[in-house]
């Protein structure tokens, strides 16, 4: 009777704690259903996530995996940034200054892309700030004349623009980490300022031109290589940068680890 008794004096203390651990299971059931259920849901959009990261990823290996400087200035078109522009200054020198009839072998229409210094009104086929007619200009003045000389544009490879391109277009997508796009705006920094640095050359370029050929007979010396060289020398390097870019893709994807 006792213990029948004890049952019955606890029996709302037992119904208590029944309760307590009913609710305590049941939570937690349902915080692992809801954990299951989430991953569940989650893990498909995850999974679309990755893949659309990784054709992005792709995208930027095809352009700089393995490749070396000397490849990335060719993907830039910086050899022909700096052809095309070089050429420009030297015919429009012979021509205006020393009175040389040229038979340009280029063609400016191909260059579609320009940019401009800060000047307005601005003719696509003359280089220097004053539209000048060097024709109507005494011989021994337009030597003078030439100090003057300042570039106001430069023709762009479409090479080059087009690879600015595929990153602007690469770095829009919301999906591409941060870093990457950091490293990306790096990458796209030097292609600018390296053009930049073309047209400042240049303007150094086209005022030693009056010293070192004052004549028509001085013109025979004139060895493109040399100028190219001198430009080719102000040209910043992407290589460390790309570098970077890569090493943090390979770093967020983990590749060591899936590989081992």
């Amino acid at each position: 009777m006792g213990f029948w008794q004890n049952i019955r004096n606890d029996l709302p203390n037992i119904l208590i704690c029944i309760q307590i651990v009913f609710y305590i299971t049941t939570g937690m059931v349902a915080v692992l259903t809801y954990k299951s259920a989430k991953k569940t849901i989650l893990q498909p959009i995850k999974t679309e996530i990755f893949k659309e990261q990784m054709e992005l990823f792709n995208e930027i290996m095809k352009m700089f995996n393995g490749k070396s400087e000397v490849f990335i200035q060719m993907l830039f078109g910086t050899d022909e940034l700096i052809n095309i522009n070089l050429k420009r200054l030297a015919d429009e020198y012979s021509e205006q200054v020393l009175g040389n009839v040229i038979e340009k072998k280029y063609d400016l229409s191909k260059y579609p892309y320009m940019v401009f210094s800060n000047d307005t009104e601005l003719d696509k086929n003359t280089l220097s700030v004053k539209n000048i007619d060097f024709n109507k200009i005494p011989k021994e003045k337009r030597a003078l004349m030439w100090t003057e000389y300042r570039i106001k544009s430069v023709c762009l490879p479409n090479r080059q623009v087009k690879v600015q391109d595929d990153l602007k277009k690469i770095m829009k997508s919301p999906l591409l980490p941060k870093k990457c796009v950091k490293y990306i705006e790096s990458i796209l920094e030097i292609s600018e300022n390296n053009v930049n640095r073309v047209m400042d050359t240049l303007d150094i370029i086209a005022r030693e031109m009056t010293d070192l050929f004052p004549e028509k007979e001085n013109w025979k010396n004139y060895n493109e290589c040399v100028f190219h060289n001198k430009l080719n020398n102000t040209i910043d390097q992407y290589e460390s940068t790309v570098e970077k870019l890569l090493d943090y893709i390979r770093e967020y994807l983990n590749v060591e680890e899936l590989l081992r």
